[in-house]
Parts: C-alpha cells; structure tokens; sequence
C-alpha cells in the first residue's frame, strides 16, 4: 500500500509542506499497521492446519516461532512507509546504510545464536536486523521532516490519524 504514497511524498516535501507530509507517513504506516495486525491475526487462525496440511504433518506448527518471526515482520512494515518517504524524496543514503547495518548485524545475531536456539535464533537475527533498519529509516526520515524521531515513531504506530482521516470522507459518502 504505501508504495502507492511515495510520489506524493515527494511532491508535499518539494513544496515544503513537512507537517503535511509527517502526517501522510503516519497515515501510511497506521494503514499498513491495521492490516498487518489482520493478517497476521489470519496466519496465526490458519497456519496450523496450513502448515500442517503443507508438510503432511511432519513438522508441527509453532507459535513461538511464529510469534518471533512476525515481530520481525511488525517492525519491517513500520520501517516501509518512512523508506519509502525516503525514496520519494531521493534519500537513498540513510536507506542503503540502514539496510546494510541491519542485515549484517541480523545475520551475525542468526548467526551467533542459532547454535544454541535454532530456527528462534533466526528469527531473533531477523527481528534484531529489521529492528535496525527501522531505527536508521525513521531516523533519516525524521532528520528529513525536520521532527524528532520518537514523535514521528509515536504517531506512525498511533491510530490516531486514521479515523480522523476517513470521517469526512465517510460522510461526504453518506451524505450522496
């Protein structure tokens, strides 16, 4: 969804409009936020028998991984919509320097850890690196957006935006 978003990022940044474009980031990650928690309530209700159908039940399904592993994902789609702010606006830097920091650290943690916890060390790896990748892409969109990083953490994982969002359009519908 909010790659969709990244010509009008580029367009609000280019006519200085940053509260204009702070609040689209946080309208694109509460969006994609809503529908991660929809579809990952959907895997954790249909990954059992799927999984279990898939490997003809010789390997079971596990919550915990499961758990672990969409952690990982949650932060990954936080970070989307501010790499993706980041892209519309050609700040490809902060893109590639987080990329590369949080997939060599997650790999050394996999790495490191998977000895001793297995397929959880993995995910703790991916988790860990994605982790990263959100902390140097929300920092560089938030140097870019001129705001401190926390706020704008704060307001991409609220929903707050999306209701006051939809209610004028919901009315203009009822109103036809």
């Amino acid at each position: 969804f909010v790659s969709v978003l990244q010509p009008e990022f580029s367009r609000l940044r280019g006519s200085a409009s940053s509260a204009d474009a702070e609040r689209l980031v946080a309208i694109g990650s509460q969006t994609a936020l809503a529908s991660f928690v929809l579809l990952a309530a959907g895997l954790l209700v249909i990954g059992p028998p799927a999984f279990e159908l898939w490997t003809q039940g010789a390997i079971g399904f596990s919550y915990p991984l499961a758990g672990l592993l969409l952690v990982g994902v949650l932060l990954m789609q936080i970070a989307k919509t501010a790499q993706y702010f980041l892209l519309g606006n050609n700040a490809v830097l902060g893109l590639g320097i987080g990329s590369l920091v949080g997939c060599a650290v997650g790999l050394g943690v996999s790495v490191a850890t998977m000895p001793y916890w297995g397929l959880y060390g993995a995910a703790v790896g991916f988790a860990t690196g994605e982790l990263l990748v959100l902390a140097t892409s929300l920092g560089f969109a938030a140097r870019q957006l001129g705001t401190p990083p926390l706020r704008l953490l704060g307001r991409m994982i609220s929903l707050t935006e999306i209701p006051a969002t939809l209610a004028p359009i919901v009315k203009r519908a009822l109103r036809r």
